[in-house]
């Protein structure tokens, strides 16, 4: 089905917990009705989009019922439309992966709002030789919700996917470029981009005390060349951002030059 129309792109979105069906009312995520009334406080006859996080929004239309005090409610009024999957010949960036360790608690949470701002397609949380052990339980809930809300925010319709934390070594081959942040690195990040502009790209993100002499070695074997951002060790969570935003603009330019 076609992208999502121009003239819909504007509308208040919500989250969706479930499939929706045409005519009943939309399976929101917790919150979000109370958002929609208390809020926003839509009236009878106002348009909404539901997303699913997986590329899909479904129209809304807004009903109140009879009463004194009326409750809203957010019925499917149509069905969904379909941006293009990230990375496919009709998206508008190509395949970004990011593998960084967490930040420490307290930071995380604008790593994962900036990367699914950027568009990021898939997030690889890393568990390195100086990385400490630290409880994260609930830590993947927490994150996907995170995500899902920077996804309302940003207009997008496909969130980042989240996968499970992997040693280094176990991350799965990568058919794209994959580059390894480095302060020390010869060369800049936009000049490893540009002769590729849109190809897929992996990049790689150390913890504070950096990825451990195997690691690097493992990284420079499976072909990860390294690149910097600057002459000053960065955050992970700022090093995600400045990476992202190059990368994005790389291709962005190179699409505006092609078209």
């Amino acid at each position: 089905m076609d992208a999502l129309p121009s003239e819909l792109a504007r509308l208040p979105r919500f989250l969706l917990a479930g499939a929706p069906e045409i005519g009943a009312a939309a399976p929101l995520v917790e919150g979000e009705l109370h958002h929609a009334a208390r809020v926003l406080r839509l009236a009878a006859g106002d348009r909404a989009l539901g997303l699913d996080g997986r590329g899909r929004a479904w129209p809304l239309e807004a009903f109140r019922g009879q009463g004194r005090r009326p409750e809203l409610e957010l019925r499917v009024s149509g069905p969904a439309w379909c941006a293009p999957a990230p990375g496919s010949p009709q998206a508008p960036l190509p395949w970004i992966e990011l593998c960084f360790p967490w930040p420490r608690p307290g930071r995380e949470e604008a790593l994962l709002e900036r990367t699914a701002q950027f568009g990021a397609a898939r997030l690889q949380p890393l568990r390195c030789a100086h990385t400490g052990p630290e409880d994260r339980a609930g830590r993947a809930r927490r994150a996907e919700r995170v995500l899902l809300q920077s996804l309302k925010q940003s207009r997008g319709l496909w969130a980042p996917e989240l996968q499970e934390t992997l040693a280094p070594a176990q991350v799965a081959e990568f058919s794209g470029r994959e580059i390894v942040l480095d302060p020390g690195a010869e060369l800049p990040l936009l000049a490893r981009l540009t002769p590729e502009p849109r190809a897929p790209l992996r990049l790689w993100i150390g913890p504070e005390g950096g990825f451990s002499p195997a690691e690097a070695q493992a990284l420079a074997q499976r072909g990860a060349r390294p690149a910097r951002l600057g002459p000053f060790v960065l955050r992970i969570e700022t090093a995600a951002e400045a990476a992202l935003a190059v990368a994005v603009a790389v291709a962005e330019s190179a699409g505006s030059a092609g078209s």
